[in-house]
């Protein structure tokens, strides 16, 4: 039988920096945004409101936020049958209805295209 694996120490050396931004104390004022502060400090070349940030541990910052792939809009909820991000009542009949298939599958635009029975045919354009 081998003998226990010991664990390997290891020692690093880290740093912190902070931001200082010079704003007015005031009770009115509030921290700056993200965007002000990572333009301070690294230029305005980049979109910073939209890159992902991850910590050392390799966790985002914010949680991303999800899209209603119905209506497009920031989705509030999550159906609970598919786990399908939905953004109201409305999207969620709808996600209701294809469960139910209610809708006709198009395999040539890969994607649900209308309702059974509806007057449009995917197979007429």
């Amino acid at each position: 039988m081998a003998p226990p694996i010991q664990p390997v120490e290891r020692k690093d050396t880290v740093a912190k920096q902070y931001v200082v931004h010079e704003i007015e104390q005031a009770e009115k004022n509030s921290r700056p945004s993200w965007n002000t502060t990572m333009t301070a400090m690294f230029g305005d070349h980049a979109d910073w409101e939209n890159c992902r940030v991850y910590t050392a541990k390799g966790r985002p910052l914010a949680r991303p936020t999800q899209i209603c792939p119905i209506t497009g809009k920031v989705a509030k909820y999550l159906d609970p049958r598919t786990n399908v991000p939905y953004a109201d009542l409305e999207a969620y009949r709808v996600l209701s209805r294809v469960l139910r298939h209610e809708y006709v599958w198009s395999p040539a635009l890969g994607c649900y295209v209308s309702r059974a029975g509806s007057v449009f045919s995917p197979n007429a354009a």
